[in-house]
C-alpha cells in the first residue's frame, strides 16, 4: 500500500504505522498465511460469519484511533499535521460511506 498521499517522512511513518494497525485489525476476519502473488500482498476473503462491512468499520476506526494518537509525533511541522489530518478525513470519508458506528 502507499501511505496515503503522505510525502513528508514523519506524517509517512505515522500513516504507514496506522494503516498497518488497520491491516492487522483483520488478522482474525481471514485465515491467514496471506497468499502473495506477483509480489502484491492479497487478502483471502472473510471468514464465514464474519460481516465484511462491519469488520472494515472496526479496522478503519483503529486506523483513525492510530492517527489521532500519532498526530502528536509531527509536532509543530505544519506540513505533517496537514497530510496527517488528510488522511484521518480520508478515513472519516470512508467510515461515513459503510455508514459506521461512532
Amino acid at each position: 500500500w502507499n501511505p496515503g498521499k503522505a510525502t513528508n517522512p514523519t506524517a509517512v511513518g505515522i500513516v504507514t504505522r496506522c494503516i498497518t494497525e488497520h491491516e492487522k485489525d483483520h488478522l482474525d476476519d481471514i485465515d491467514c498465511p496471506k497468499i502473495w502473488c506477483y509480489g502484491f500482498a492479497t487478502r483471502p476473503a472473510f471468514k464465514s460469519g464474519k460481516n465484511p462491512n462491519a469488520e472494515e468499520c472496526s479496522a478503519y476506526k483503529v486506523e483513525l484511533n492510530c492517527l489521532q494518537s500519532g498526530l502528536i509525533d509531527c509536532g509543530s511541522d505544519l506540513q505533517c499535521i496537514t497530510e496527517v489530518e488528510a488522511e484521518m478525513n480520508f478515513v472519516i470519508g470512508e467510515r461515513t460511506k459503510r455508514n459506521c458506528p461512532p
